[in-house]
Formats: structure tokens, sequence, C-alpha cells
């Protein structure tokens, strides 16, 4: 009993110190001692599974926050970058720019005025310049 003393101090400590995988690995070591033992009955071991597996969940969630931070960040840019294009007057840049973003709005599950602003803005800049009706010469 010492020893599940031992590493529940140790897997506290890697959880506490952000160390996720090193805390399951710990918990996992109690859980096996824990069948070892035959203690399988009174909730200890089931408290141990418990823990691990909210451990899992909080580096899926931990993994899922990073991917959503890249994607922002990747989002932010692609706009700028159409922005820029825009302004310079590189159309067909802006577009692949948009392209992307509509892209990563899709990938993310956004269905809001963004991915409206995106499709419009390339309706927009694929449309043809505004010609000039020309001018009659007046008559003679």
């Amino acid at each position: 009993m010492e020893e599940i003393v031992d590493l529940t101090v140790k897997a506290i400590a890697a959880k506490n110190s952000g160390n996720t995988d090193k805390a399951i690995e710990y918990y996992e070591q109690i859980a096996g001692i824990y069948i070892e033992l035959g203690i399988v009955d009174d909730g200890r071991l089931d408290g141990t599974y418990k823990i691990i597996d909210e451990l899992e969940k909080s580096k899926i969630d931990k993994v899922n926050e990073e991917r959503i931070a890249e994607q922002n960040a990747e989002i932010s840019d692609y706009t700028n970058k159409a922005l820029e294009a825009e302004r310079t007057g590189d159309k067909e840049k802006a577009i692949e720019y948009y392209e992307k973003l509509i892209d990563l709005y899709n990938l993310m599950g956004i269905v809001d005025d963004r991915l409206q602003k995106a499709y419009d803005k390339i309706i927009e800049l694929e449309k043809p310049p505004a010609t000039e009706a020309p001018t009659e010469a007046p008559e003679q």
C-alpha cells in the first residue's frame, strides 16, 4: 500500500506540473497494483480509472484548444494577406486567400457571416472592371 501512496503523490505532482502523460502512467501503475492485490470491488479501482479518463479528456481538450488557436491564427493571416493583395491590386492572390479562408471556415464548422463575406469578396473580385459607355461625338 505504501507503493500506491508514493505513486499517488507522484501522479498528483505530475498532473499539477502539467505532465498529464506521466500522471496517467502513474495512475495506470496504481490500477495495476489494485488488480494484483485483488482490490477491485471497493471503488478504488473504478476511481483510479475515472481519474485516468479525466486526464485523457483533458489532453484531448488541450489539443483541441491548441488546434483552434492555430486555426484562428491562420484565419487572421489569410485575412490580412487577402486584404493586402486587394490593396495592391493582385486580385488572383486575394481570391486564393479568400478560398483558403473558406476552406478553413468549413473545416472549423464556421457558417456565420464571415463565411458569406469571404464568398462575397470572391464574387466581387471576379467581376470584370466596370467600363464607361463610350460617349458619342457631337454631331456636326
